[in-house]
């Protein structure tokens, strides 16, 4: 009798069925560590892309604002860079934009252009001539900002880890940019003062004074680079200007960094301003907001100053006239005479101007003046008879010129007589 055994196990099954299972959990598991091994490497560079977005929008701003000094203060490398003339960060350390990168932690330890391999970061700036998206209108002419754009770019060479083993390189580029640049824009600003680089472009002495009530949180700006752009002595009274009426800033470009004499409100001398104003040291300058705005042709002679009665007990003053007491004769300039060349008054009332050309300066000296709404065309020549109580007010160009006497502008409000 013989005794067969048979290969067969129990239950019908072989003995190595099972095994495709654990190959198919084996390849699971290897794809399963991949995908993770991926995962990691491409949150890795994810947060990389963040953070050199950032450092790109931060050298950014920081150059365009510098673009924005050498455009209103005639400065060439405000920066430490010229504007137009592209430059790589590599081992140039104190240029303003690349300083501002390093503090969000791209130092530009690699030169423009690397090798994909190396590890480290690339920061470098060109200068378009254009940016999409730009309306034509907001460009400024060439004339007032002839480099307008910078592009910064970031490209951060992250190390990687599975990813390497696929790509054979080591390290991915990572690549943020951020365009910056100048374009025109209206000035809310009540007060704003253009000369871009003499001393004491804003002088306030003596008994006259500037008072602002309410308007944007800023209502005075001089742009003068010069460490001693403002210089007040006088009143300058801010304590109700702003949005809320409760102080509003004196901004200056250049200085100083604190004002020349400090009030107090309600009363007393020297800059004054409420609890959310301030003295600002340093504001960027303020580009000119008429600097596209096409010079009006020379009007007609204007009328000559007319005599308005001001406010009664029953009626109101003629076309606003607020003044009562109204201007004596003897206090009244030269020329100011009505077209018969009598001397203009007032008593009680106003002496209302008109639009049209002037070739003589108006001065307002211990009377009322009002203006009637239009162009005021202002062209004084700087010889007899047109120089007002011969202080040399005006240039054969405009009105402006170097303090002389009393009378420094076309138009002169005059308290001191």
């Amino acid at each position: 009798m013989k005794t067969i055994r048979t290969s067969k196990a129990s239950g019908g099954l072989r003995r190595d069925s099972g095994q495709v299972t654990i190959f198919v959990v084996l390849a699971l598991g290897i794809f399963l560590l991949g995908a993770m091994g991926f995962a990691v490497d491409m949150a890795n560079l994810w947060f990389h892309r963040q953070s050199a977005q950032t450092a790109a929008d931060a050298a950014c701003t920081a150059g365009a604002m510098d673009l924005l000094v050498d455009a209103t203060n005639a400065k060439t490398t405000q920066g430490g860079f010229t504007a137009g003339t592209d430059f790589d960060c590599s081992g140039a350390t104190g240029v303003a934009p690349c300083q501002y990168a390093a503090l969000n932690g791209y130092n530009a330890s690699l030169a423009k252009n690397s090798s994909a391999s190396s590890l480290g970061n690339e920061v470098y700036a060109t200068f378009p001539a254009s940016v999409s998206g730009v309306s034509a209108g907001a460009v400024p002419p060439a004339t007032l900002a002839p480099t307008p754009y910078i592009r910064i770019d970031v490209v951060d060479h992250v190390q990687v880890f599975l990813s390497a083993m696929l790509s054979g390189s080591r390290s991915q580029p990572v690549h943020a940019s951020a365009v910056c640049g100048l374009v025109l824009a209206s000035a809310p600003t009540p007060l704003l003062i253009l000369r871009p680089t003499d001393p004491n472009t804003l002088q306030i002495t003596g008994s006259g004074g500037v008072t602002i009530v309410g308007g944007p949180s800023r209502s005075i700006q001089v742009n003068s680079g010069n460490s001693s752009a403002a210089f007040i002595t006088a009143n300058v009274d801010l304590c109700k200007g702003g949005p809320l009426f409760t102080g509003s800033d004196l901004g200056t470009f250049g200085g100083p960094s604190v004002p020349t004499v400090l009030g107090a409100c309600p009363a007393g001398t020297g800059f004054r301003t409420g609890p959310t104003g301030r003295w600002a040291y340093p504001t960027s300058p303020i580009a000119d907001p008429y600097a596209k705005v096409v010079p009006p042709t020379q009007p007609a002679a204007a009328p000559a100053p007319t005599a308005v009665a001001g406010p009664t007990a029953t009626t109101p003053g003629v076309d606003g006239c607020p003044d009562r007491s109204g201007s004596n004769t003897n206090q009244l300039p030269d020329n100011l005479v009505n077209a018969s060349g009598n001397l203009v008054t007032a008593t009680p009332g106003c002496v209302e101007y008109h639009p049209g050309f002037y070739n003589r300066p108006i001065v307002v000296k211990q009377y009322t003046a009002i203006f009637e709404p239009g162009l005021y065309y202002m062209k004084i020549p700087n010889t007899a008879p047109n120089i007002f109580d011969n202080e040399n007010c005006g240039t054969p160009g405009g009105g402006i010129v170097p303090p002389t006497g009393q009378c420094h502008y076309s138009l002169a409000v005059d308290t001191q007589g």
